[in-house]
């Protein structure tokens, strides 16, 4: 495949064969990479997180990514005139979803691997053109509001927990934010929460990542004082039935979700694995 990453979507597209995506730093001799299925057409995708420890592949069929990007179009209210600028990587499922999304649509999108010493680069178009959206990650986000000053309608962020800090710094960049929750075992996008930037909210709050989209259950037996495990049913998930995400929360009475720690680490999280 070409080493252009927007030349990887449309490569995915066109492929009647599976596609791996490997990170340039990658060796695909280095990973070990399971074989994809036989019937159909799936993308190998890696798992946030992994890449510095034991990179984890996944394949997904390539017809539930393009349903996962049309449901996270129609759950972010995406429009046919928007601009989008999505700073994240391709081979991990949000870049490439979200990318999917802008192609679904024909809206004007443009995709960058967020690297850092590009940042600065990136945080100067965000000044200088005029986009609707930016679509990236927590981190990134804190980076790119300091470094320049931009404003756009809608900021959507996931892959990682918000600071309460970083909402102090949205009123100046945004009028309104998606914090969003996927994983790349259920194909993407799994649950959403859109807060006004100039709205006052609990610490606690930062941990909320809303209500899934229709076609998307949730299960969670926890609590606040006492969260449980997340269980997923999706038609855009691996496998059929329901998925244990591996991170713990609690639903409330409203039905808003809140992620709190993974099984795995124990750690607090807003994305996937």
């Amino acid at each position: 495949m070409s080493q252009d990453p927007e030349q990887w979507i449309h490569d995915i597209l066109r492929a009647d064969t599976s596609v791996l995506l490997i990170p340039p730093r990658l060796n695909k001799d280095d990973v070990d990479v399971p074989q994809p299925p036989t019937q159909g057409v799936y993308v190998g995708l890696f798992s946030s997180g992994t890449l510095s420890d034991h990179p984890n592949v996944h394949w997904i069929l390539r017809e539930k990514l393009l349903l996962n990007a049309k449901m996270s179009a129609q759950a972010f209210q995406i429009h046919a005139d928007d601009r989008l600028l999505i700073l994240a990587s391709p081979w991990h499922v949000a870049g490439l979803s979200w990318r999917l999304m802008g192609l679904q649509l024909g809206v004007h999108t443009e995709l960058y691997t967020p690297y850092k010493a590009a940042l600065p680069q990136y945080a100067d178009r965000l000044s200088r053109f005029s986009y609707t959206h930016v679509l990236t990650t927590p981190l990134i986000l804190r980076t790119l509001m300091v470094l320049a000053t931009w404003q756009v309608e809608v900021i959507i962020c996931g892959g990682a927990p918000f600071d309460k800090s970083d909402f102090n710094l949205l009123p100046g960049h945004c009028a309104s934010l998606i914090n969003a929750y996927g994983q790349t075992e259920c194909g993407g996008l799994i649950s959403l929460k859109r807060l006004a930037s100039d709205q006052w909210i609990r610490e606690d709050q930062t941990q909320c990542v809303g209500h899934p989209p229709e076609a998307i259950r949730i299960r969670c037996m926890g609590t606040q004082d006492s969260p449980g495990p997340i269980y997923v049913q999706s038609p855009t998930a691996i496998i059929e039935g329901w998925t244990d995400t591996g991170d713990h929360g609690y639903l409330d009475d409203k039905g808003d979700l809140f992620i709190f720690k993974r099984k795995k680490d124990g750690i607090f999280t807003t994305g996937g694995k």
